[in-house]
C-alpha cells in the first residue's frame, strides 16, 4: 500500500514539472512586429501634395499606418533616378523628408522590436516627386476665312485658309478635318501653315474644320465650316498635283476571268441560305438557288490606294430582273473574314436595289454602268465617298493599316430572288 501511495506522488510531481516548463517556453517566444500598411505618397502616382522649399526641392510627409509588437521604423527612400538612398529611423509613423523636385523616388518602411533583432519590411511604392508647374495657355480658336461658310464654289482648285493665334506662341501644327458628313471626323493633313489645299470632287457638299495644336499638345478647334462644289466644276481641276506613280489600273481581274484575285465569303451560312454564285463567261454571277428567298454574300479584293488622288469607279451590272434584292458596293477597311454575319464597313456607296421607293432600280431589267442603273430610282448616299460621275477621293482614315481600301460588291435578298441572276463586270478603279 505505502509502495502505491509513493508513486501516484511522483507521477504528480512529474507531470506538475512538465507543466511548468512547457508555460516557462511559451513565455520566451517573441513575436515579429506587423508588416506596416503604406498610405502616402501613394503608389504609382505624381505627388503634387507638400510644402515648396524652392525651385528645385520640396518637402513632402511620409505618412504609413501603426504596427503591432513594433516600437521604431526607419523609413529607407531611393531616389530611383541618381541611385542614391536616405534611411531615416523614427518611432513616429509620419515623417516630413525634403526632396528634389521632378524626380523620381520609391519608399518602403522597415518595422522594428528594438530590444531584439527582430525586422519586417512593408511593400515598395513608387512616385515622382511634381516639378514647377509650367503655364501653358491653350491655342485660340482657328476663324475660318475661306471658302466662305456655306458657300458654292464655282472654281478650282479649293485653298482652305484660317487665322490663328497662341499666347504662348507656340503653335506647332494645324490638323485639318474634312468630310462629306457632318459633323467631319476625318483628319485629310496636317501643317504648318495657316492654308490647306485637298483633292476634292465636283457636286459635293463638304464639312471642315481647324485643329490647332501647340508644342505642349494642347488644342483648340475652329468651328465647324461647309462649302459646295458646283456640278459644273471639272473634278480634275479640284485635285491638282496627283502622283504620277499612281498604278492607272487598280483592280485586278475587273474583267472577271476568274483569275484567283476576287476572294469571296457567304455572309448567311444556314441551310436556307444557299447560293449559286460563281463566274460564267466572263462575268460574275449572283444566282439564286430554287426555292431559296433568303441570302447574303460577299465578293472582295484589297487595292493599294493614295490618299489625295481622284480616282474614277465603274462596275457594269446587267440583270433580267429581281425582286427584294440587293446589290452594294463598298469601300470598307477592315477585314471581310471578321466572323460577323454581315459586312457594311465604309457604308454603302452605291447600290442596286428591288424594295420599293428610293430602292427600286433593280426591279427590271437592265444592263450598263451601275451609275446609269441607280439614276432609276436608287439615289447614291449622301455619305458616299463617289459622285455621280463615279469620282472618289480616299483620306488617309478611310484606309487599312497598311494604306490599302477593300473594295465589296455584295448581293443577296431577303423573301425575293435574283430571278436569272445579277451579272457583274468590267470593274475598274482608275486614277485620272
Amino acid at each position: 500500500m505505502k509502495k502505491g501511495i509513493n508513486i501516484f506522488y511522483l507521477l504528480i510531481f512529474i507531470i506538475s514539472y512538465s507543466c511548468s516548463k512547457d508555460n516557462s517556453d511559451q513565455k520566451n517566444i517573441i513575436e515579429s512586429p506587423a508588416i506596416v500598411i503604406l498610405i502616402f505618397p501613394e503608389n504609382n502616382t505624381e505627388c503634387n501634395e507638400g510644402t515648396i522649399i524652392s525651385d528645385t526641392q520640396s518637402e513632402v510627409s511620409f505618412r504609413w499606418n501603426k504596427s503591432t509588437n513594433a516600437d521604431s521604423y526607419t523609413l529607407v527612400i531611393n531616389n530611383i533616378d541618381s541611385g542614391t538612398t536616405q534611411n531615416i529611423n523614427t518611432n513616429d509613423t509620419e515623417e516630413k523628408v525634403i526632396l528634389e523636385r521632378g524626380t523620381n523616388y520609391s519608399w518602403q518602411v522597415i518595422s522594428k522590436l528594438n530590444s531584439t533583432s527582430l525586422t519586417t519590411f512593408s511593400s515598395t511604392w513608387r512616385f515622382f516627386n511634381a516639378s514647377i508647374p509650367v503655364e501653358s495657355h491653350v491655342p485660340d480658336q482657328a476663324v475660318i476665312v475661306s471658302p466662305i461658310a456655306d458657300s458654292i464654289v464655282n472654281s478650282c482648285p479649293v485653298i482652305l485658309e484660317w487665322t490663328s493665334n497662341d499666347k504662348d506662341n507656340d503653335i506647332k501644327l494645324h490638323d485639318v478635318i474634312l468630310d462629306l458628313d457632318y459633323p467631319p471626323t476625318k483628319i485629310i493633313g496636317s501643317t504648318t501653315e495657316n492654308n490647306f489645299q485637298p483633292n476634292l470632287l465636283s457636286d459635293k457638299t463638304y464639312y471642315w474644320q481647324v485643329i490647332t495644336i501647340d508644342s505642349d499638345g494642347n488644342k483648340s478647334s475652329s468651328e465647324i465650316s461647309s462649302f459646295n462644289i458646283d456640278a459644273s466644276v471639272e473634278s480634275s481641276s479640284c485635285s491638282p498635283g496627283v502622283s504620277s506613280s499612281t498604278i492607272k489600273d487598280l483592280v485586278k481581274d475587273g474583267s472577271m476571268d476568274n483569275k484567283g484575285d476576287w476572294k469571296y465569303r457567304q455572309l448567311w451560312t444556314q441551310s436556307d441560305n444557299e447560293v449559286n454564285h460563281g463566274f460564267i463567261d466572263g462575268e460574275y454571277a449572283f444566282r439564286s438557288v430554287d426555292g431559296v428567298r433568303y441570302s447574303n454574300a460577299i465578293l472582295w479584293q484589297e487595292i493599294n490606294v493614295e490618299p489625295g488622288v481622284v480616282y474614277s469607279f465603274n462596275i457594269n451590272v446587267r440583270s433580267g430582273g429581281t425582286s427584294n434584292s440587293w446589290l452594294e458596293v463598298y469601300f470598307g477597311s477592315q477585314d471581310v473574314n471578321n466572323g460577323s454575319d454581315e459586312y457594311t464597313d465604309g457604308g454603302v456607296q452605291i447600290f442596286v436595289k428591288s424594295f420599293g421607293d428610293n430602292e427600286n432600280c433593280g426591279v427590271n431589267s437592265y444592263d450598263g454602268s451601275i451609275f446609269d442603273v441607280a439614276k432609276n430610282g436608287c439615289p447614291i448616299p449622301s455619305e458616299s465617298l463617289l459622285n455621280q460621275d463615279g469620282k472618289v477621293v480616299f483620306s488617309t482614315s478611310d484606309l487599312t493599316a497598311n494604306g490599302t481600301i477593300i473594295l465589296g460588291i455584295k448581293a443577296g435578298n431577303y423573301d425575293g430572288t435574283f430571278g436569272s441572276g445579277i451579272f457583274i463586270d468590267d470593274i475598274s478603279l482608275i486614277a485620272d
